[in-house]
């Protein structure tokens, strides 16, 4: 069941160019796994404090009216994100991520994007949404998620093999829907939902730069939005 619809809010911050200055000021840093591509902040939850409570006020208020409903969550990641092209042709297969969900079976959860390329030419290096067409076996997402890593490490494959098994897995999905990538603009989605980063490449020689997050096992006394959507008699 979802419990968080997907939300799309243009001009998100009120001083973007200021949150821009503070992610360029940070450290970023690879990942050991591959689990990602690019490079990423440390948590800005911990680094950050003077940011995190107003960003998670301003967040959550996409949802709730938190002058009265209690809201609680068991985890929280927040970070910055820069990602460059793999290829030079925007349009190759590798310049664009594997359909993934961030994790599987957490429906009260919601993860978060927010694009900070002010010169954005690309616009469609936002992201887009899937469902299966049949439901996916466990191997075939390990295999995706296994070759997936080899490849954001960097390792040795071959790169005609990895090409034809994504576009073999992509056709497992369809396409739900999508949003374009516009300068502080944040997308909200629930963290259990197949998506795509459609393109790595903005178009400006500039490392696609997004502040990426994840609310995870959240609870609350209200209803989620979800519930309070189905909760009339329509």
């Amino acid at each position: 069941m979802i419990n968080f619809p997907i939300t799309c809010i243009d001009g998100f911050f009120k001083y973007p160019d200021v949150i821009v200055e503070m992610l360029e000021d940070l450290d970023y840093y690879k990942s050991d796994t591959g689990n990602f591509p690019g490079v990423r902040t440390k948590p800005l939850h911990i680094s950050n404090l003077h940011f995190t409570k107003p960003f998670i006020e301003k967040v959550l208020s996409t949802y709730y009216n938190l002058n009265i409903d209690y809201i609680r969550w068991e985890s929280l990641d927040i970070r910055g994100n820069k990602t460059p092209s793999f290829v030079e042709d925007k349009d190759d297969i590798r310049n664009r991520s594997w359909i993934h969900c961030d994790e599987q079976g957490d429906s009260n959860a919601f993860a978060g994007v927010i694009y900070l390329n002010k010169n954005v030419k690309y616009h469609d290096s936002g992201i887009s949404f899937f469902q299966p067409i049949t439901p996916i076996p466990q191997k075939d997402i390990d295999d995706a998620a296994a070759l997936k890593l080899k490849y954001y490490k960097k390792e040795d494959i071959d790169i005609n093999e990895y090409c034809t098994h994504k576009n073999t897995y992509e056709k497992k999905f369809i396409k739900s829907a999508s949003f374009a990538n516009f300068y502080n603009r944040l997308i909200i989605f629930p963290i259990d939902m197949w998506h795509r980063i459609d393109n790595f490449g903005v178009g400006t020689g500039e490392d696609r730069l997004t502040l990426n997050f994840w609310f995870r096992n959240i609870y609350e006394i209200s209803k989620f939005p979800i519930e309070r959507v189905n909760n009339g008699i329509l």
